[in-house]
């Protein structure tokens, strides 16, 4: 009976949250000021109010919901409060309005981004209280689920996330043509022959190359196999890259093809197109000719495309999504496909941006990242913004002007090597004025007077991005233009120079 009772209480909750939301669309609509705030807050409650008949009749489930409840009551008032104020006040106060607003769509972000933990919570414990019933001959209780086949509680809790970004996603719109495909360990490793050739690895997996043939086609791709970080870990590590992969769709980042998550085995896959020139390091580092070595058009085409994925992903929210902060930009991670063209990749490491904002960023509860790319700041206050991706990419510019590694390797010190970060090194270089001391050689042994202007421009984008606070670096956007100037400017100095030599 109490079960019961738990039931109806979170059945009752559902109805006054879905009576909320319907208040809120109808008086959002006559809304006269702050039109655009009241709009993305109705497309916003739009996606919940499509995933609410969803949630499991739990009790687990009751407290975040009754917080989401009160926090669409204060929505509803906002709403109605911009309805009631006369014309000069609604012209005064609109500003003021509008950071309500943020604040409401911002505490609503916070109230679901504890769901996914509760549902999976719920699930787990009801499906234990289904096998204590069959181990001891009685019936479980009505409305507890079926268990079809041999699932298990992480099953049935990733299944349920996972279905939740996609309906999400689907929601917004997008070509389900488009959209990655769920996919079987039979498809996965008839794609690559049972994992036969390794492409490259890190922290959070291994990557393998594989053909994947669908409708007719065959389709080059990367397939990463996640490292096992203990089974809950490796779940919500899934989940949230994968609610991060799924919408993003730009011509520099790496396409997800599909995915595959078998419970029974503990295997969670994601499946990429494949980039056939390898990683920007392997050109940089590298004694081959390639496009990017050879010459500076090349190697600032990539930092602009790589830059352009930056952006994208740190202004999604102009699109109703929240930003994306990627916490491991670096050239290891930055692909070039068979046409040269940059894709940045290894989501691994990324999060969503609260919306609930905190100065200098939200709180993690450790800084992640790789040496040498590391943003300082972020490492000792543990707080993420998109900032950090600016100083990261500031280190691949680095590395783009002076063709050396990331890290450089000192004197012995006490019998040990002691690795020393190339922004130490290069960066007062660069701020005394003499950038020709450590340009790469390779794309030209004197630069024109055309690619040495532009090249400063780059190099001293790269110092902006590199300052030690955070709020002092350029937006991304700013540092694209720079690129996109300089890029032009080298692009006409090749240009004059052909024309000079015929």
């Amino acid at each position: 009976m109490e079960v019961v009772g738990q039931a109806a209480a979170v059945a009752q909750l559902v109805g006054n949250v879905g009576g909320l939301i319907f208040k809120i669309k109808r008086e959002a609509d006559t809304a006269k000021q702050n039109k655009r705030e009241c709009e993305n807050l109705v497309d916003y409650l739009s996606t919940i109010e499509e995933v609410l008949p969803t949630l499991p009749e739990d009790p687990e489930v009751a407290r975040p919901l009754a917080k989401l409840g009160s926090t669409l009551q204060e929505a509803h008032d906002l709403v109605v409060a911009c309805q009631k104020r006369g014309s000069f006040s609604k012209l005064f106060r609109a500003s003021c309005l509008a950071d309500r607003f943020r604040e409401v769509n911002a505490r609503i972000t916070c109230d679901l981004s504890l769901f996914p933990l509760v549902i999976y919570t719920a699930i787990a414990r009801r499906l234990d209280r289904m096998a204590q019933n069959d181990d001891s001959g009685t019936m479980a209780p009505a409305g507890a689920g079926s268990s079809k086949g041999k699932s298990s509680g992480g099953t049935v809790g990733i299944e349920t996330q996972t279905q939740m970004v996609v309906s999400h996603v689907s929601c917004s719109g997008s070509d389900d043509d488009d959209n990655p495909r769920k996919l079987t360990w039979p498809e996965i490793a008839a794609s690559t022959s049972n994992l036969a050739v390794v492409l490259g690895g890190g922290r959070s997996g291994t990557v393998y190359k594989g053909s994947l043939h669908h409708g007719g086609r065959v389709r080059e791709v990367a397939v990463k196999v996640l490292k096992k970080h203990g089974r809950q870990g490796m779940e919500v590590s899934f989940v949230a890259e994968l609610e991060i992969l799924f919408p993003l769709r730009h011509d520099h980042i790496a396409r997800l093809v599909g995915w595959c998550e078998e419970a029974e085995e503990e295997r969670r896959v994601f499946v990429y197109d494949h980039m056939s020139n390898g990683t920007l390091r392997d050109h940089l580092l590298g004694s081959g000719g390639s496009p990017v070595a050879a010459s500076w058009s090349g190697r600032v085409e990539v930092l602009l495309g790589a830059a352009r994925a930056l952006e994208h992903l740190h202004h999604r929210r102009a699109t109703t999504l929240p930003a994306v902060i990627h916490r491991n930009v670096s050239s290891c991670n930055i692909l070039l496909d068979a046409r040269w063209r940059p894709h940045l990749s290894d989501f691994g490491q990324a999060l969503l941006q609260a919306a609930c904002e905190e100065p200098g960023g939200q709180l993690v509860p450790e800084a992640i990242g790789t040496f040498g790319y590391l943003d300082p700041e972020y490492y000792s206050t543990r707080r993420v913004s998109p900032a950090i991706d600016v100083y990261s990419f500031g280190v691949v510019t680095l590395e783009v002007l002076t063709g050396r590694p990331h890290v450089l390797v000192s004197s012995k010190q006490a019998g040990e090597e002691v690795p020393v970060a190339m922004v130490s090194s290069v960066l007062p270089v660069i701020q005394s004025g003499k950038l020709r001391d450590v340009l790469d050689a390779r794309p030209s042994l004197v630069p024109t007077p055309g690619q040495l202007k532009a090249l400063e421009l780059v190099a001293n984008t790269a110092m902006l991005c590199l300052w030690p606070q955070g709020k002092d670096r350029p937006d991304i956007s700013k540092v694209v233009a720079n690129l996109d100037k300089a890029l032009g400017i080298i692009r006409s100095d090749d240009e004059t120079n052909l024309l000079l030599s015929y």
